[in-house]
């Protein structure tokens, strides 16, 4: 099951817009606007816009609850499945 806050916890790294648009399913258009207007966490280093993957999981999980519901339940799935195994 794909949940964004899973994904973007799989990043150890900044992201770049492209990075952004595939977890988002977002065009660049739209993360550019939502970046620029302060909406969407973001910085700029070096003339490039990058995203810090932790900002941007709280951020959504602030903006849509469910999704924070439905990544607390995967984890909790995760979890008994590991405890089962052991």
């Amino acid at each position: 099951m794909f949940n964004i806050i899973t994904k973007l916890n799989s990043y150890d790294r900044p992201l770049k817009v492209e990075d952004v648009v595939d977890v988002f399913g977002l065009s660049k258009t739209t993360v550019y606007r939502l970046s620029e207007s302060g909406e969407m966490p973001s910085a700029m280093l070096g003339g490039s816009r990058i995203y810090d993957p932790s900002a941007l999981a709280m951020w959504i999980a602030i903006k849509e609850p469910r999704i924070a519901k439905a990544h607390r339940q995967l984890e909790k799935e995760k979890e008994d499945a590991k405890d089962k195994c052991s």
